[in-house]
């Protein structure tokens, strides 16, 4: 594979999965929001009042539930919940280390081959400094940190059932 082939592959894995990425957050903050009303409905099963629940919101919440409830639509199980929520987890877990990774070897390749990267970076203004890769990189190591310390609260509140 010629140098720009493989710089234009690094790009296309990079965009890959930062595309994943999104989908996939997108899934964890519907599993999120599914874990609250979980707890919620568990508190309320278990005679916990709304008083008692610290919740912000928890009218929206409460109505809500009432409203799925009342035709029999809501009936989050705990099991499958915990099941979406470890494959969630794991697959961003999973798309964030490889991203790091291609931004990585990314960054190697333009140091090794002294290419600008206005000439191969099609995801950067030109004149960008390679720094550019650089921060990326870590703003990325810190968004899969914030996602693991996220992950790990999560499955907590689930097992909990009422620390919403």
């Amino acid at each position: 594979m010629n140098k720009k082939d493989k710089i234009k592959t690094l790009w296309d894995t990079h965009r890959f999965l930062e595309d994943r990425i999104t989908v996939l957050e997108e899934e964890y903050t519907m599993l999120l929001y599914d874990a609250k009303v979980y707890c919620l409905q568990s508190c309320l099963k278990n005679g916990i009042t709304n008083e008692e629940i610290k919740l912000h919101n928890i009218d929206d919440f409460i109505t809500w539930t009432e409203e799925y409830n009342s035709d029999g639509a809501l009936n989050i199980s705990k099991d499958i919940l915990e099941r979406d929520v470890n494959r969630t987890i794991t697959e961003l877990e999973t798309y964030y280390v490889k991203q790091v990774n291609t931004l990585d070897e990314i960054e190697k390749f333009y140091d090794e081959e002294s290419f600008s990267l206005p000439e191969y970076g099609e995801e950067l203004p030109p004149g960008a400094p390679i720094e550019c890769i650089t921060e990326l990189s870590t703003i990325t190591k810190q968004l899969l940190e914030a996602h693991r310390e996220s992950s790990e609260r999560l499955l907590l509140m689930i097992e909990d059932e009422y620390s919403i």
